[in-house]
């Protein structure tokens, strides 16, 4: 008996998660983001990781709506961000077999918005997922 592993999906975007550290508190800062983000991870005083409560398209839309609701903030809400250690936009993305290249566009107003927040952003790649089939 030999076992077959296809790929389960192609190559896809899944979300973006917005990671940050903060030695002052992240809990006010959580409550601003609230209207357009939810709580994955949330380590008090520590760091928190938040996602969009709308799934998006595309990473660039995710990244656009996160800036969007920070470059909102009131002047309190804006100084915590600017506090924080780190302000991480983290791209997911799934991988697959197929197709042979998937590409992920940001615009220069994208990137110079992150530029302006002083957030970086990383990329986070997963394994192509399998299922096990048995062949006889």
């Amino acid at each position: 008996m030999a076992l077959n592993k296809p790929p389960v999906a192609a190559t896809s975007y899944l979300n973006v998660d917005l990671e940050l550290r903060s030695a002052s508190g992240l809990n006010a800062l959580i409550d601003a983001l609230a209207p357009v983000a939810f709580v994955l991870h949330h380590e008090p005083q520590q760091w928190a990781s938040l996602e969009l409560r709308v799934e998006t398209d595309t990473p660039e839309q995710s990244i656009q709506n996160f800036c969007s609701a920070i470059e909102s903030f009131h002047t309190d809400s804006r100084k915590l961000w600017d506090q924080c250690e780190k302000r991480c936009f983290d791209i997911g993305v799934q991988s697959g077999l197929t197709p042979y290249s998937k590409r992920f566009l940001f615009s220069a107003e994208t990137i110079s918005r992150l530029s302006v927040l002083n957030a970086e952003v990383v990329l986070t790649v997963y394994a192509a997922e399998t299922v096990a089939s048995t062949t006889g």
